[in-house]
Formats: C-alpha cells, sequence, structure tokens
C-alpha cells in the first residue's frame, strides 16, 4: 500500500508540475478559507478517480469521460467544470439533475463540501490531458484515501502551512501512533478469542462501541486510517465467525463499525472537506473489498456535510460531545506545532484560554493545549490519549511546567516513542522532530515519566545554583549592538585604517560558531572609554549612533532603556582567567557537544563560561555520561541542542569518585585535548563531524567514556542514553533531597 500511495503522488506530482504554470496566479483563496485552488482542484480530480473504483461512480467513468475531451485539451477545463457541478448536485435537486447530460447524470452526489465552490479551473493542453489519464489509469483501490492530506499539503502555501503549525502525517506513522494506544490491543484481544463464537461477537459490539475523536484532524488521514484499520479487524472476525458456521454476510447483518464513530475538529475549511471526503471513499472501499457490493455489506448512508468533521478553534471548542459518557473513548492526532517565541496574538490567547494564568505559560508550544484539553476530557480511565508532538515537550523547560500539574491530576503517560524524525509524505520530505506520547488516567504496567523513561517523574526545575559542588556557569557576553561592533579580520583592519585611534580597542571574539568553526572574528570593545576620546573617533561615534538608533527602535522597553548607554553591552561576562567554554547551541549531528577552553583575552559571545573549571570539569562535560544527559534533557533549537545553565548544567548530577577515579578521568581528558592537538589548525567542528572525526580522537574519548562511568559506578560504559538518564534522574532526586550522591548499580 505505501509503495501505491508514493506511486499515486509522484503521478499527481507530474500533473501539478504540468498545470501549475497555467493556473491561477499566486495564492488565492478559497472562498476566505486559506485554501490553495490548484490544490482544490488536484483534490477533486484524485477523488474523481478514487470514486469511479470505489462505486460512486460509473467503472471508468471519469476516465471516459476524459478521453471523450479533444486531443488537445482544450475543452477539458470546461468538461471537467461541468462535472464538478454534477458531484455537487443533491438527489433531492430534481430538476437541475434532470437538465444533466446523460454522461452526467449517472454521477453521484459527492456531499461533504469537497465541490460546493465554482473553482477556477487550470487550462489544459495535450499533455496535460495525457498526464490526467495516466493518473486515472493508477490502481486506486489500492491507495488509501489519507494521501488526499498528502496531497493538499504539497501544494498549499507554505507560508500559510508555517502560520497554523500544519504538518502532514503520512499513513506508516499513523500506524506508529495508533498501534499502541489501542490496534495492538485490539489485535491481541481477537487472538484471544479464538474460534468461540460468544467472544467474536463480543469483540465485534466491542468495536461498534468504540469512540474516536482527532481535535487537530487536518485532512483526516488518522481518522481514515483508523477507520481502514477497525474496518479490517471487524472483516477478520466476521472471516474467523463465519468458520465457526455463523452467516458473517447475512442480508440482515449490517457491519458493526461505521463512519459515525469517528469525530474531528479541523481549523481550516476546505481539509475538513478532504477529511469528509476521505472518510466516505474508505467506507466505499472496504464496502466493496468486503462483500463485492455496497448493498450486500449492509451499507450505512453516505456521510452528511458536516457530519463528524467539524470546523472550528479546537482550543475554543467543547470536545465532549464527540465523547461518550461511558465506554471507551480514543483521542488521538498530530497537534499544529507553532513554538512559544513564534506563536500569534490568537494561539498566545487560545493557550490562554486553556491553561489560565498557570506559571510558565509563556514557555509552552502551541501544541500543549491539545494535552490539557484532553486531559481534561480524559475523567476516567475508559478514554485515552496520544499525540504527536514536537520534541520540546519533553525537553529543557517544558516537562516541568506542563507534566507536572498533568500528573498532580492524576495523569500517567502509558506509553512513548523518544524523539524521532516524523516524514510526511508531502513533496519535500520535510522532517520534524518529534515524540509519539500516550497518556491517560488509568495505570499501565509500564508507566513513563515526562522525559518518556521507565520510572518516577523528576521534575528538573530552572536551578539559580549547580546541584552538585562545581564551578557555577555564566553567560558570555550580548552585546545587542546589531552586528556593529562585530568584525572579520579584513573588516577590523579597514576600520583600524580610517580609524587608527581605534586600533587598541578590539578584541578577539567568539561565538558559538566561531569556537566550533574556528573562524576569526573581533569585537570593537569601547567598555570604560573615556567621552573625550571617544569623540576623537568620527568612526567609533557612528558604530554608537548606529548602536544607539537600533536599540531605540526595540520593541522591549529593557532594551530601549540601553540605548541611554550605547557603548555598553546588554550582557558583559570578562572572566580575568581562563574558563571552560560551553557553546550554548550545538549539532545534535556530532557524539559530544565540542567543549573547550578560553582565555581571558577571548570575549566569548552565545557561549557559556565555568571561570576556574579545569580538566576534571571538561572531561565529565566531554563525557558519554554527560551527552546521554544533554540528548534527553536539552531543549532544541530546531535540531540542534541548546546548551542551558538553569536545566541541563545546574540540574546535573556530578559523581563523587575517589581521588584515584578523579585523577583517571583527569589523564583521560588530557588525552582528549592532546588528540585535539594532534590536528591543530583543524576547527572543532571537524574535529567532530562524525566523519571526519581523527581515530586518535575517537579513542580518546572512549577511554574519557569509560573513566567517567567508573566514576560514576557503572558497570557497563555501553549503557543507553536512557539506561544512564534513569539512573542520573535517582541520582538528582537523592541529591536534591539532601541525600548521598552515589549512583545507583545498573548494567
Amino acid at each position: 500500500r505505501a509503495q501505491a500511495n508514493a506511486k499515486a503522488m509522484e503521478k499527481f506530482g507530474r500533473l501539478r508540475e504540468a498545470l501549475e504554470p497555467r493556473g491561477p496566479a499566486g495564492i488565492a483563496g478559497l472562498a476566505g478559507q486559506g485554501g490553495h485552488p490548484l490544490a482544490a482542484f488536484l483534490v477533486r480530480v484524485m477523488f474523481c478517480m478514487f470514486a469511479e473504483h470505489a462505486g460512486m461512480l460509473r467503472q471508468n467513468a471519469f476516465t471516459e469521460y476524459v478521453e471523450a475531451s479533444r486531443s488537445d485539451g482544450g475543452d477539458l477545463a470546461s468538461r471537467l467544470g461541468r462535472l464538478f457541478e454534477a458531484l455537487d448536485m443533491p438527489p433531492e435537486a430534481g430538476a437541475g439533475r434532470g437538465l444533466l447530460s446523460d454522461e452526467l447524470r449517472e454521477s453521484e452526489y459527492a456531499d461533504g463540501g469537497l465541490f460546493a465552490e465554482r473553482l477556477e479551473i487550470p487550462e489544459f493542453d495535450g499533455r496535460a490531458r495525457g498526464i490526467i489519464l495516466d493518473c486515472a489509469g493508477h490502481g486506486w483501490n489500492s491507495v488509501c484515501p489519507a494521501v488526499f492530506g498528502s496531497l493538499y499539503q504539497s501544494v498549499m502555501d507554505k507560508t500559510r502551512r508555517r502560520e497554523i503549525g500544519a504538518h502532514y502525517t503520512g499513513e506508516a506513522s499513523v500506524l506508529k501512533l495508533i498501534g499502541p494506544l489501542f490496534l495492538h490491543g485490539l489485535r491481541d484481544e481477537l487472538g484471544l478469542a479464538g474460534g468461540s463464537p460468544e467472544k467474536l461477537a463480543g469483540f465485534l459490539a466491542k468495536l461498534s462501541s468504540l469512540r474516536f475523536l482527532d481535535p487537530a484532524c487536518g485532512c483526516g488521514n488518522f481518522l481514515t486510517v483508523a477507520y481502514r484499520e477497525l474496518r479490517l479487524l471487524e472483516l477478520e472476525a466476521r472471516m474467523l465467525l463465519h468458520a465457526t458456521g455463523k452467516n458473517w454476510l447475512g442480508a440482515r447483518l449490517v457491519r458493526n463499525v461505521s463512519a459515525d464513530q469517528f469525530s474531528g475538529i479541523e481549523l481550516e475549511d476546505f481539509p475538513c472537506r478532504i477529511a469528509r471526503a476521505g472518510m466516505r471513499l474508505a467506507e466505499r472501499q472496504l464496502d466493496l473489498s468486503a462483500g463485492g457490493s455496497a448493498a450486500r455489506y449492509g451499507a450505512r448512508p453516505p456521510l452528511k456535510r458536516g457530519a463528524n468533521i467539524v470546523c472550528g478553534n479546537a482550543l475554543a471548542l467543547d470536545w465532549e460531545p464527540a465523547l461518550p459518557k461511558s465506554g471507551p473513548a480514543y483521542v488521538f492526532g498530530n497537534p499544529p506545532y507553532s513554538g512559544a517565541r513564534i506563536m500569534t496574538r490568537g494561539q498566545k490567547a487560545d493557550l490562554g484560554r486553556v491553561f489560565g494564568n498557570m506559571p510558565g505559560l509563556g514557555s509552552l508550544d502551541y501544541v500543549t493545549g491539545w494535552f490539557k484539553k484532553a486531559a481534561d476530557c480524559a475523567e476516567g480511565p475508559g478514554v485515552r490519549c496520544a499525540f504527536v508532538s514536537t520534541s520540546s515537550v519533553v525537553q529543557g523547560l517544558q516537562p516541568a511546567i506542563l507534566w507536572k500539574p498533568l500528573m498532580e491530576s492524576g495523569i500517567r503517560i502509558n506509553f512513548g516513542v523518544r524523539s524521532f524524525k516524523w516524514p510526511g509524505e508531502a513533496e519535500g520530505k520535510a522532517a520534524v522532530h518529534c515524540v509519539i506520547i500516550g497518556f491517560s488516567r488509568a495505570a499501565s504496567c509500564r508507566e513513563l515519566n515526562q522525559y518518556l523513561l521507565k520510572g518516577p517523574a523528576a521534575f528538573l526545575g530552572n536551578r539559580t545554583a549547580p546541584l552538585s559542588g562545581v564551578p557555577e556557569l555564566h553567560f558570555g557576553n550580548v552585546p545587542a549592538d546589531d552586528g556593529n561592533y562585530l568584525f572579520t579580520r579584513a573588516q577590523r583592519d579597514e576600520f583600524a585604517r580610517k580609524e587608527p585611534g581605534a586600533a587598541g580597542l578590539f578584541r578577539p571574539w567568539a561565538g558559538a560558531k566561531e569556537f566550533i568553526g574556528g573562524q576569526e572574528r573581533y569585537c570593537l570593545w569601547l567598555g570604560d572609554s573615556p567621552p573625550g576620546e571617544l569623540k576623537r573617533m568620527p568612526e567609533v561615534l557612528r558604530r554608537i549612533e548606529a548602536v544607539r538608533r537600533f536599540r531605540l527602535a526595540s520593541r522591549r522597553e529593557s532594551t530601549r532603556r540601553l540605548a541611554e548607554t550605547p557603548t555598553r553591552f546588554l550582557f558583559e561576562s570578562l572572566p580575568c582567567r581562563e574558563s571552560l567554554a560551553v557553546p550554548r547551541v550545538s549539532s545534535a549531528g556530532r557524539g559530544y557537544v565540542p567543549i573547550g577552553f578560553l582565555p581571558p583575552s577571548v570575549m566569548a559571545g552565545d557561549i557559556l563560561l565555568a571561570p576556574g573549571a579545569g580538566l576534571y570539569h571538561f572531561g565529565v562535560l566531554s563525557s558519554g555520561v554527560h551527552m546521554a544527559w544533554v540528548r534527553i534533557v536539552s531543549g532544541r533549537l530546531k535540531s540542534d541542542f541548546r546548551y542551558s545553565i538553569g536545566i541541563v548544567y545546574n540540574n546535573f548530577p556530578w559523581p563523587d569518585p575517589s581521588q584515584k577515579k578523579r585523577a583517571k578521568v583527569e589523564r583521560a581528558a588530557k588525552g582528549v585535548l592532546d588528540a585535539r592537538q594532534e590536528s591543530a589548525g583543524s576547527s572543532l567542528a571537524g574535529l567532530y563531524d562524525q566523519r571526519t572525526m581523527p581515530a586518535g580522537l575517537a579513542a580518546a574519548h572512549r577511554e574519557l567514556d569509560g573513566a567517567v562511568a567508573g566514576a560514576y559506578g557503572f558497570r557497563s560504559k555501553a549503557m543507553s542514553d536512557e539506561a544512564v538518564v534513569t539512573c542520573l534522574m535517582q541520582m538528582h532526586r537523592k541529591l536534591a533531597e539532601g541525600g548521598p550522591a552515589a549512583a545507583p548499580e545498573a548494567d
């Protein structure tokens, strides 16, 4: 099926490329609902191709209709327009349908609003006509209607998609969520029913009692795939029942599973229509595959306009009507991902409506609103929930802010899939780093904490000082200068040529980019330079004035106040001794965050500094143990690690080793620095790229990993990240409670 889906999308990609230059210019709205006319047209065409294989149109009716057009495609746009009008004409419009031509009169009403608007259709030529016929010849019986979402989002305006946080979810990814949520359990239950007619009948009755809600359903991919899987389970159960001698396709037998059991909420209007159409097509496909004809299988009436799929703001609507007062129900989906710093005012208001005045609300991503609403709906153990989410809800600040009140209210995390790339089947294969989290008020045999690790909850607050007795970590410098005080070597030399008196005011500068990439950069550091001296340097004064104007234009009052002292930085860090340097942002593709030392002569930018830290501290922070902590606990900037003082460093539980083990860590740490020196001239970026890391440096890090694992008392240096961090969390809890720092033994 995945191969058939991909092939269908490939064919429609060719059709899109042929029609896009010939269609409506730009990204126009569809009835003011943010739709894309080309996307709407392609979805309608795909629907017709499904329909002629699903009994909603006569077999091959659409193909023959296109074949009857002129070979140059000149009349195809107008013919398709007439077909779309016919498909939007309900049976009760008797007079109107009576005016249809013979080839259109047999078309069935496609309710749900998919064909409601009169759409500007791209003009065809012979090539585009040939492509649409090639698409029609695809085996649509083997394609899942969930590809509607892929097609729509492949054409949807990327700006609009980013604004609403939409991400298409492919079929394989949907199965990754609904499997542990309900599908695996139902399959196990069917297996236990064996050949017992009573148990099989009970299983079928249970299937009909289940309710499903996707409160961010988009084009309906979760609903369509879940509906199909439930129908396939029903079909398997009926076959087993038939094997016991019972009549499983009798005329009086109506199928148990109905599309009416599935509900959805979606902000955008046209995706709602796609979701309704996809559910209807899935219903028809499954009816035909089960019994050869919809009539033989007790087909229910088609979906009515607006039935089950509601267009609206899920965080403003009541979800309760879609969920039963008692009995099993499942809330699932892939809510929008807008980050805390890029949300619109409306999205911030949505979170305020859901969370109230909860402390820390400003640090939560938009997706967390769905977790809170679902938790509020899950009043009893019968309601189980699972969402795809950005990994941020289990990293950085958000785990404690979101999960602490939810868990205190009785919510338990029943299963989870840790951070992975969530691929869509839409064009471009855009990937977002996500997690899957299943939760409810029902206890499970393997409950997880808010980091999706086995064990009790460990809420890591934003600590102001290290948990262990180690040097404090501080921020580097924050110029807030719009780049006016930062120079490359060439820019520095040119500036000094124009303003010789400023040559002595330059100091080496290292932000994370320069520190890791080995780039040479300089800062014009005015510090406490006397005003009289500055006034004699017009080029310097121009830079000062540019900084002053930049700060005055800021939206932040605190930055505007800084305009009064434009020669000073927003934040200044000038240690008088060598400091351990930790980049605030580093690629997650490296096995280790490149950490090193900076002399006091170098001014640090977005680097965290620990003045006075030595080889031992460098060794522990450069180890696999610490990296396991970083990978699970730290926040992310896109996919990169965002190392923080309050969450990552100050909460990190350090070992309390013997002098012998501490010395071993220090020797291994020096070995890492010596191995770097053997490749003098190479940047840390090159040294720590997993493709180019020197063998000697890799060996030195393995030695260091073993030494640090030994300092913790871990019996194996090959422990998984989850095992390491589970032990560290136990240590953290003991240290936070004032207990001993000894690490628990672990294999």
